[in-house]
């Protein structure tokens, strides 16, 4: 039973050092992490490069059959459109099982229609 409660001690001990240990080292990464972006933001002020300002990519009547049908499938009064944007350019060469994934993700977003009565 005494050898029993030792090797149950001596495991317990093991457990509790390679859990700590890798704490430590994930802490250590993360810290690591940090002090990289820190100084990558650093530098990127330094250059002091502004931002490139945004074109529009859709005309205009591409914008107004978006907002046409958000209101229709909104069917309120007062609604606003932030931002339109393209999912992928029309250059972009990306994979089909990401568009996939992008498809069923945007898809499962669903509107809260109101209905009159």
């Amino acid at each position: 039973m005494e050898t029993e409660m030792i090797y149950a001690l001596k495991l317990s001990v093991a457990g509790m050092l390679i859990v700590f240990t890798s704490l430590i080292l994930i802490s250590f990464a993360i810290s690591l992490m940090r002090t990289i972006d820190e100084k990558l933001i650093r530098a990127k002020e330094l250059r002091n490069e502004p931002e490139p300002k945004q074109k529009q990519t859709l005309d205009n009547i591409t914008l107004l059959l978006i907002s046409a049908a958000a209101a229709a499938a909104v069917r309120q009064k007062n609604f606003r459109i932030r931002s339109v944007r393209r999912i992928v350019t029309r250059d972009a060469k990306i994979a089909g099982w990401t568009m996939e994934g992008r498809s069923v993700l945007h898809g499962s977003h669903v509107l809260n229609i109101k209905t009159e009565k």
